[in-house]
């Protein structure tokens, strides 16, 4: 038996430095085990995503993802979904148009003014 391990310990330690090796891309944040829509007509859905300074760095299988990547926070969103960059930009256009018909008389003291 101790014949044996003398033979399998340079073998599993070399086994052992590649895995942890792996792991040699940086994330801040991976978002695992999701329903993530992606608004990439390749690859619309996935489970993962990798993102570096506020920026998707990867996509793809949340297994693949985290042997991958060493990220700062893992999130399991457990199912959820996620989708990305929603900024809400808009405008209420009736009551833009409507205003445009009043006139501001704020600090005005005259029918002249």
């Amino acid at each position: 038996m101790n014949n044996i391990l003398k033979h399998f310990t340079p073998v599993l330690l070399m086994i052992s430095l590649g895995l942890a090796s792996c792991k040699h891309k940086k994330a801040d944040i991976l978002l695992v085990n999701g329903v993530i829509y992606t608004a990439n007509d390749e690859q619309p859905i996935v489970q993962a995503v990798a993102i570096q300074d506020g920026k998707i760095v990867a996509v793809g299988r949340s297994n693949d993802l985290q042997f991958e990547y060493n990220a700062d926070s893992i999130v399991n969103l457990r199912g959820a979904f996620a989708y990305p960059g929603f900024i809400d930009a808009h405008c209420h256009f009736f009551n833009y148009a409507m205003n445009l018909g009043k006139v501001n008389l704020m600090g005005t003291s005259s029918w002249e003014e």
